[in-house]
């Protein structure tokens, strides 16, 4: 269990550290996207101020180094040279004439370089004519120098900081959310509904005001716990309650469990004690019923033509029929005699009227043999419904009861359904 838990805290802890890394290459990306820009903006400004001092050049110097050229002074263009030279970047300088004849002052530097040319030209009261050209070459490695000792302290520095902020984020991500995660977590794995509900509290302060989503998060699982539970104690309390239910219909059934001896069905004050207690269902839960009577049509004659061991087998033949037939919902009984009742829970008159004419025909079908004689015979039968509550059972009877004296009114073997 322990090392259960050891490993699931050690799965949850990779959240924070790919929180971590995630950090740590977004900032560098950054870093590196900012210090390019920088260092870009760095490069240009170095490269504006060697154009300054070309600048400054062309405006401030050309027309007295053009004056020393055509007067061919020539420690006057050396000392300008070395003096240009000694300018930041400026390496080299190189003055020519037409002629091949220069001066130059410098070194042509390796590397990265720029350079330019500016023609030199001497003005005369009456005309300007070209003398030579200065040629000036700056070094970039300089700048490249420098450039790297930049970006090496920027990311350095960035680096450092980027670690420091990453860290503490890590640190603070782990005592804001993920402790609390891996609590919720234990929480959830031990939670048993089975056993008194503690709710879930968080190891911090709790702020209703600023309700946070930890904060919600616990408040779901609470609120979904208590409801579980409480349905949990509703689904029990209604199963003790439907077993007492079970329990009291299993021990009125078997006090009901009286059969008549020659059918098997139930004899007529059980049928009766069902019947009461299907009314009190129906009280009580807005059920209908429907009641089914048969009578066996010219009974007596068959008792008085065959016997009565013949017409005890159009009984037994009758009551098997019938079992055969109907649904296992349906209760069956001898109210005595020839005379036979069906109770069919939930079912309309015009169900159990298509339930009379299966036992009708089943009925025309039983054939009793008598020596050299076969015995046929039929039945009529009487169909009400209680569809109210104020409607009692013995009513619902009586009415089938009305309904098959109708039915025997009418020529026999047919069913009707008591009309109000």
């Amino acid at each position: 269990m322990q090392q259960s838990k050891r490993s699931k805290s050690i799965k949850a802890g990779k959240i924070g550290k790919r929180l971590l890394i995630a950090i740590i290459l977004f900032s560098l990306i950054i870093t590196i996207f900012t210090s390019a820009i920088q260092l870009y903006i760095d490069f240009n400004d170095d490269l504006d101020q060697i154009h300054v001092q070309f600048d400054q050049i062309e405006k401030l110097h050309l027309k007295p180094l053009a004056e020393n050229v055509w007067n061919f002074y020539d420690e006057m263009i050396i000392t300008q040279l070395q003096a240009w030279v000694e300018l930041p970047s400026i390496e080299y300088l190189e003055v020519s004439v037409k002629d091949h004849r220069g001066w130059k002052a410098g070194t042509i530097p390796p590397g990265k370089t720029i350079e330019k040319s500016f023609q030199l030209i001497y003005s005369s009261p009456h005309s300007e004519m070209d003398v030579g050209t200065l040629r000036v070459i700056a070094s970039l490695e300089e700048t490249y120098q420098t450039l790297i000792k930049k970006l090496g302290i920027i990311l350095t520095t960035n680096i450092i900081k980027i670690f420091i902020v990453a860290l503490f984020i890590f640190f603070l991500f782990h005592f804001q959310v993920t402790q609390h995660l891996l609590h919720i977590a234990n929480f959830t794995n031990d939670l048993n509904i089975n056993k008194s509900f503690t709710p879930l509290n968080l190891s911090r302060k709790s702020h209703p005001i600023r309700e946070d989503e930890l904060d919600k998060i616990v408040g779901a699982i609470n609120n979904r716990t208590q409801a579980l539970k409480n349905n949990q104690d509703y689904l029990e309390e209604r199963i003790a309650e439907r077993t007492r239910e079970l329990e009291e219909q299993k021990r009125i059934a078997e006090n009901l469990a009286r059969t008549d001896s020659l059918t098997g069905l139930k004899n007529r004050r059980a049928f009766f004690e069902y019947g009461q207690l299907l009314e009190n269902q129906t009280t009580r839960y807005s059920q209908h019923f429907s009641i089914i009577v048969l009578d066996i049509d010219h009974f007596k004659r068959i008792n008085d033509n065959y016997g009565h061991e013949i017409g005890d087998e159009a009984l037994k033949s009758l009551a098997k029929s019938m079992n055969a037939i109907v649904r296992s919902s349906d209760v069956l009984g001898r109210l005595g005699g020839e005379e036979f009742a069906i109770i069919m829970p939930h079912a309309s008159s015009e169900e159990a009227a298509i339930m009379s004419e299966r036992l009708k025909m089943a009925i025309s079908k039983i054939v009793l043999t008598n020596i050299d004689e076969r015995v046929r015979f039929t039945a009529s039968f009487g169909i009400a419904e209680c569809n109210e509550k104020k409607i009692s059972f013995q009513q619902v009877l009586k009415n089938a009861d009305k309904a098959l004296y109708q039915a025997k009114r009418e020529g026999r073997n047919t069913c009707r359904i008591y009309q109000c």
